[in-house]
Formats: C-alpha cells, sequence, structure tokens
C-alpha cells in the first residue's frame, strides 16, 4: 500500500483523464494513473495489458 501510494504521489499528472467517459467495462487499460471526475461503471471484465512491473492507478 506504501509502495503504491508513493508512486502515485510522485507522479505530476494523470496520464489518462476521462477515459472512456463513464464505463471501462470491456476495456484494455495500459499501464499509468487513470483519473475521472464522476462515476465510473465497470459492467464487463476490464483487461490490464502490461507486465509484472508495470502499475495501474485508478
Amino acid at each position: 500500500m506504501t509502495t503504491a501510494y508513493d508512486d502515485a504521489a510522485g507522479r505530476t499528472g494523470p496520464d489518462f483523464v476521462e477515459l472512456y467517459s463513464d464505463e471501462i467495462g470491456g476495456k484494455t487499460l495500459s499501464p499509468g494513473l487513470y483519473k475521472w471526475s464522476n462515476t465510473v461503471l465497470i459492467t464487463e471484465d476490464v483487461t490490464f495489458s502490461g507486465d509484472e512491473d508495470d502499475v495501474w492507478i485508478l
């Protein structure tokens, strides 16, 4: 948890803003920091595409 928090806190800005608007179900997400200003629905599986050293922060 601390490692994830430190990683997020050290970033200067999101890599993706409002990606796919309000529904990420059925989508494939690459590593990075994602930011939404409203509720995000996940009605299907989300695929995280990367390797074991990559980080996804939603």
